[in-house]
Order: C-alpha cells, then sequence, then structure tokens
C-alpha cells in the first residue's frame, strides 16, 4: 500500500527513475546533458528522464543503500507530498511519460469522494455510497496497519500507518490537483509550497 508501486526498486510498476537521495552520475552523462533545471519541484525526476531520452543506462543497485531522512512531522510531510503532486503535473508537461492514468487516481479519489458526500446531502439514496466508502477506508487502514506491523513487528508505526497512508493519498490529489488547476490557468509552472519548505 501506499505508492502503488510507482517508486523506483526492481519490484516498481513502471520505470525506474532516480531520485536525488539515490542517484550517482557519470561525468560523461553530465558533460552531455547538464545538471538539474530551473523547476521548483520534480528537478531530479526530470533529470532522470533527460538521462533516458539521451540513450544512457540507468540501474538499480539493490544492494546500496542509503539512509535518507524524511520529514519529521505529519505537517511537513504533508507539503512536501504536495509538491510531490504539484510536481508531477510539471513533469508531465516536459516528459509525457512520466504522467500515467495511477498517478491521477488519487486525485480522482479526492473529487470522488466529495462527490458522493455532496450527493448524499441531496438523495438519502445515495448514502450508501458513503458507507461503502467509510468500510473501504477501514478495510484499508486495517490492512495497513496488519502490513506494518508484519514487516516491523512494532506496535507504534503500525499505528501510524493508516495516518500517514490516508495523508499520503489526500496530499497528493490535492498537490495533483493544484498543479492541473495552476497549468489550465496558463502558469508556465505550477507550484506547490515554497516558503520555509526546508524549515
Amino acid at each position: 500500500l501506499g505508492t502503488g508501486g510507482t517508486r523506483g526498486s526492481s519490484k516498481s510498476v513502471t520505470k525506474f527513475y532516480p531520485r536525488s537521495y539515490n542517484m550517482g552520475i557519470h561525468r560523461n552523462v553530465h558533460e552531455q546533458i547538464g545538471g538539474m533545471n530551473d523547476l521548483r519541484h520534480g528537478q531530479d525526476m526530470d533529470l532522470s528522464a533527460r538521462i533516458y531520452e539521451a540513450g544512457f543506462s540507468v540501474g538499480l543497485i539493490e544492494d546500496a543503500y542509503v539512509f535518507h531522512k524524511r520529514r519529521t512531522d505529519l505537517k511537513k510531510f504533508f507539503r512536501q507530498i504536495f509538491n510531490w503532486g504539484v510536481a508531477r503535473i510539471n513533469l508531465g508537461k516536459a516528459h509525457p511519460e512520466l504522467l500515467k492514468p495511477i498517478h491521477l487516481a488519487p486525485a480522482v479519489l479526492i473529487a470522488a469522494s466529495l462527490l458522493t458526500v455532496v450527493l448524499a446531502l441531496f438523495l438519502p439514496q445515495a448514502t450508501i455510497l458513503v458507507y461503502g466508502l467509510m468500510l473501504a477506508a477501514l478495510a484499508i487502514a486495517l490492512t495497513a496497519t496488519i502490513q506494518s506491523y508484519l514487516r516491523y513487528r512494532e506496535i507504534r508505526p503500525a499505528l501510524l500507518s493508516p495516518v500517514t497512508l490516508f495523508l499520503q493519498v489526500i496530499a497528493y490529489g490535492l498537490g495533483t490537483l493544484s498543479g492541473l488547476l495552476q497549468t489550465t490557468a496558463g502558469k508556465p509552472e505550477a507550484k506547490g509550497f515554497t516558503k520555509k519548505y526546508y524549515q
């Protein structure tokens, strides 16, 4: 659960695109295509895409472990994932292959959930759909909790897993919707959180 197998790994359902925290580049590659561009979000994915487009080989060394510090509280985590959603729209404009239907799933889920709730306010018969959403959310939360506990054998991370899972989906979906709206409005580059983002 979580990324749906879209993040880089040997079991990923999409092509492997190295991120900046685990990326090593040969000097010849850098000299030919240059470094990061001026995108506010998603520069590393753009660089990986340009490496592929230039015909260079990209590989994952599974045994090369990288200890990468993530955001340290839920607010910072939300802002980070929101910006990833925004970045996906920018990346899709520059490299269409980087925007797939699965990347839009969180945004579609949020829109569908809101529509269902609004519909239930005016049509009592639609209330059953809201109950269906609640049951689905409960099933996902239980699955995330069990999956986390079986992997880490720790109660606290297991209980936090459904919280961070839902926060991740909501943040990414809202970021994607924000990016789409900004792009539709004609902005050359969609932007997410920028002020004090790294603090």
